[in-house]
């Protein structure tokens, strides 16, 4: 009997105790209480005799009837009242299964249920992961954010870009001459680009009275007179003049040694007005062709016999579309009143100009008849913007090469000019001295490329300021690296006076020196 009684007790508290401990990782989630549909429980008062308690191995409860479960507890008191007892319940349940170990499950209208003892299970899991290896990736997959869907934006717009600039070479014209005509490759609607007509006017006023203050101006105005007589510019007829347009600033550059045009005109397509865009912003700029000066340069260094060459005038041999011309509008240099007139060849300051005019190269490049194809594949590898340089490996190709290339160019209206060797012959115009080749200098005597490093005005005198290493060190244009070795410590002394945040004129840096 008091083994019974043990066994009641320990039964009894088992029942009125319940030990929470978290074995797994759960996701919360939240539910309404409404959404469930609980059944009444009710409790007896502690039974006297052993055979109340059902086994704990059956599923059955103590009345014998199949799926019926009672549950007990000890006796609520209240204070001020007799203890009273709680009558039983029933939870009905669809099956129940018994366990070898002295544990029943039973289904109830919460769940399955397990009753039975419990063993102690120390291990605290903190967290719970699931992998699922669909296929081998490399490592270097793994660290690209693609993988999770990231792209980068600069990446989707070049996409974008490039879509755009194949269908615009697909969609170009030839002229009944061989000429190129082509359009403007907008990346939003010309809608959005502002006139710039008040700007421009101010912006041309000042040019105009720098300009009549020095030798230059009737050179410049000549330049414009010729273009005019060539057909690459048009007045605006006074009935279009309200049509929408735009306008770009001008002003002249000077080189007077150049050996070819001592003043020309450039235009500034950055042009703003506060708070809207320019022609720039408004178009696709193409493909980076910097990159291509070191492949071009390596190239050039294979063969023994060097050629190089430019073609005249090339932006203004390029035919702009009737529609587009008018975003190319400006004044023509005069100040008495607004002589508008508007470009009907590509613009050199537009950012967009080197890429078409390297666009339709390439185009004449692969278009070009059999007889010269194999000199139009070299010249598709030896072309930056206007400038060609490539070569051959013996003399004897020099005037077969030349006349070749004349050819091919001359489909397109490009004349192909001021042929440069260090080797002379009968179609080259320059084999000796010294010439600039894409920011390089050749020396046609001694086949010898160099860089340019003019640094008279640094001598022992000059104070140094950050205004002044910063100059010297973007003097020097280095494309293939034969100055790397030299050009360093520059440009870590740069990195050095930067880190000191002084300003630009500051002289006192003896401590990094």
């Amino acid at each position: 009997m008091e083994d019974a009684e043990n066994y009641r007790d320990r039964y009894i508290e088992m029942c009125t105790r319940v030990d929470l401990k978290i074995r797994e990782t759960v996701v919360p989630t939240e539910t309404e209480k409404r959404s469930f549909k609980l059944p009444k429980i009710e409790l007896i008062a502690n039974p006297k005799t052993l055979n109340d308690f059902p086994s704990p191995g059956s599923p059955r409860g103590s009345d014998g009837a199949a799926g019926k479960i009672r549950f007990w507890r000890t006796p609520i008191r209240k204070k001020d009242s007799p203890t009273e007892s709680v009558k039983p319940t029933e939870l009905t349940t669809a099956s129940a299964l018994a366990s070898s170990v002295k544990s029943s499950a039973i289904e109830t209208k919460l769940g399955w249920t397990l009753i039975g003892k419990v063993y102690s299970n120390d291990k605290n899991v903190m967290l719970k992961t699931s992998s699922l290896h669909v296929r081998n990736v490399s490592v270097k997959e793994l660290w690209e954010l693609d993988v999770l869907g990231i792209t980068d934006p600069l990446l989707n717009e070049n996409t974008k870009e490039n879509f755009e600039l194949t269908d615009f070479k697909n969609k170009m014209k030839i002229l009944p001459d061989g000429r190129y005509e082509v359009k403007l490759p907008w990346k939003c609607n010309s809608e959005n680009l502002p006139s710039n007509k008040e700007l421009t006017w101010k912006r041309h006023l000042r040019m105009m009275n720098k300009l009549r203050n020095g030798k230059f101006f009737e050179d410049y105005k000549s330049v414009f007179r010729q273009w005019e007589n060539l057909n690459i510019i048009e007045r605006v007829p006074e009935v279009e003049l309200n049509n929408e347009c735009h306008y770009l600033p001008h002003r002249p550059v000077i080189k007077l040694d150049s050996a070819t045009t001592k003043i020309r005109p450039v235009f500034d397509a950055l042009a703003r007005e506060k708070g809207k865009p320019s022609l720039n912003d408004c178009l696709y700029k193409g493909v980076n062709l910097i990159e291509l000066i070191p492949d071009i340069l390596d190239r050039f260094r294979i063969y023994p016999v060097g050629i190089v060459a430019d073609i005249e005038k090339a932006f203004l041999i390029l035919s702009v579309a009737p529609k587009d011309r008018d975003y190319l509008r400006f004044f023509f240099p005069c100040n008495e009143k607004q002589l508008v007139y508007r470009h009907c060849r590509v613009v050199f300051g537009v950012s967009s100009s080197p890429y078409l005019l390297n666009a339709s190269i390439m185009h004449l490049l692969e278009n070009c008849n059999s007889e010269c194809k194999e000199v139009a594949l070299k010249l598709k590898s030896s072309f930056y913007v206007d400038n060609c340089v490539t070569g051959v490996f013996s003399a004897d190709e020099i005037e077969i090469f030349i006349e070749k290339t004349k050819l091919i160019m001359s489909e397109g209206c490009f004349n192909l000019r001021i042929f440069e060797s260090n080797v002379a012959s009968k179609s080259v115009d320059k084999h000796s001295g010294e010439t600039f080749i894409l920011g390089i200098i050749w020396d046609l005597d001694n086949d010898v490329l160099k860089c340019c490093t003019n640094f008279d005005s640094l001598t022992c005198e000059v104070k140094i300021t950050k205004r002044l290493v910063l100059s010297t060190v973007q003097k020097v244009f280095d494309p293939i690296g034969m100055l790397a070795s030299s050009t360093l410590l520059p440009k870590l002394l740069l990195q050095e006076i930067w880190k000191m945040k002084k300003a630009w004129d500051h002289r006192n840096y003896l401590r990094i020196l």
